[in-house]
């Protein structure tokens, strides 16, 4: 038995959930690994201000009980640089519950020791450089410049956001002094391939390096499915559930 992985996707577009699942495909060794990708049917079509964000995990939490009983999941990966709700979801569910910031910052600290994060607009930087003070990662973080492309049109129009996104990686290395560059939005995973190959530095999807930590956690168990760990929602997680909703 495969480990089964939710990836979520927290907005409502289901033309990105799809663009971001097809993504996963080109980790190495990844056929290990049962992925099923979702959306929530409600809530904001991209999450770009702290209101989208709040309303989204209302969602995601809202979701989780139907996912559980409709799909079946052993670990989760949220789907959004915000890494919004993966707490929530963790005491929701007591299953893990991985973030693609926090994966992805790791991966880009571990490539160069000093990165970057390029995200999609202006507004999303400060949020950034709190959510790396968070993880601990504040040292190793020079700078997080924006695009200032919206998360549906880096969706809609790759081959101008995968320029947008080289230009402003090579501005962190010429400036910033950069080593590694994370892509701080999961719309930008599908470029992550080609832009690995024009970047002066390495360019971290942050998609992928969660579905890669997950990997790796698969080959130190010794995942065998003999003994899974599957989304169950016993009393006290619905009492949580319940307090989280109301």
């Amino acid at each position: 038995m495969k480990l089964r992985v939710l990836l979520v996707n927290p907005n409502t577009t289901a033309a990105m959930t799809r663009m971001i699942e097809d993504a996963t495909r080109r980790v190495p060794g990844v056929d290990a690994l049962d992925i099923t990708a979702v959306n929530p049917e409600v809530g904001p079509a991209a999450i770009e201000t702290e209101a989208d964000e709040q309303v989204a995990v209302e969602s995601m939490l809202g979701s989780a009980h139907r996912w559980a009983a409709e799909v079946g999941f052993d670990t989760v990966v949220v789907s959004c640089f915000r890494d919004p709700g993966v707490d929530e979801l963790r005491a929701l569910t007591g299953i893990p519950v991985h973030g693609i910031a926090f994966h992805a910052m790791l991966a880009a600290q571990d490539a160069g020791g000093r990165f970057s994060i390029v995200c999609a607009m202006p507004s999303a930087v400060e949020l950034m450089i709190a959510l790396a003070d968070r993880y601990g990662f504040g040292d190793a973080l020079v700078s997080v410049r924006a695009v200032e492309m919206s998360v549906l049109d880096i969706a809609r129009s790759p081959e101008a956001a995968a320029d947008a996104v080289l230009e402003t990686v090579r501005l962190c290395v010429d400036i910033d002094g950069a080593e590694a560059a994370c892509l701080g939005c999961a719309a930008m995973s599908p470029l992550a391939a080609a832009l690995d190959v024009m970047s002066p530095i390495p360019v971290i999807d942050s998609v992928g390096a969660a579905v890669e930590t997950v990997l790796k956690s698969v080959v130190s168990t010794g995942w065998g499915g003999g003994h899974p760990v599957i989304a169950r929602f016993d009393e006290t997680s619905r009492r949580r559930f319940a307090c989280t909703r109301s």
